[in-house]
């Protein structure tokens, strides 16, 4: 089961989406399974304030900017704004130099986190990009 949905979420014809109301260190996780590849984009409102610093920064920049803000999808508690992710974004950049796809980047800054509320997911956000460098493809 968990190897065909890892295959899903590689083909994008699924993506996890953490639920609240898990207990006892819990954190509840739902698949949504679609007919073809979803793409993952940020909540609404967000993509265009991302696009319009993109003439500023940089095709790569607003890619890594939206792969940043749609963490907030698949876990609420990630949300960031856009001038958050722009500020981050070099770090995914970095990943991604280093051979990381955006999946495994997703994967790398969503899973893993303890089931608490969180203070400020920016901090944790940027630490993870600084210290947890996945393995290259």
């Amino acid at each position: 089961m968990a190897a065909a949905l890892c295959e899903l979420e590689e083909r994008r014809d699924a993506r996890p989406v953490v639920r609240g109301g898990g207990g006892a260190g819990q954190v509840p996780v739902v698949h949504e399974v679609f007919d073809g590849p979803c793409e993952v984009g940020p909540p609404t409102g967000e993509t265009e304030k991302v696009r319009d610093r993109q003439a500023r920064r940089g095709r790569q920049t607003a890619l890594a900017a939206q792969l940043l803000i749609s963490l907030g999808r698949i876990d609420s508690r990630l949300t960031l704004d856009a001038a958050e992710a722009l500020r981050l974004a070099p770090l995914v950049e970095a990943w991604w130099a280093r051979g990381v796809s955006s999946d495994q980047a997703r994967a790398a800054l969503v899973y893993g986190w303890p089931p608490q509320p969180v203070r400020s997911a920016r901090a944790l956000v940027e630490d993870r990009l600084r210290r947890g460098w996945p393995v290259s493809a």
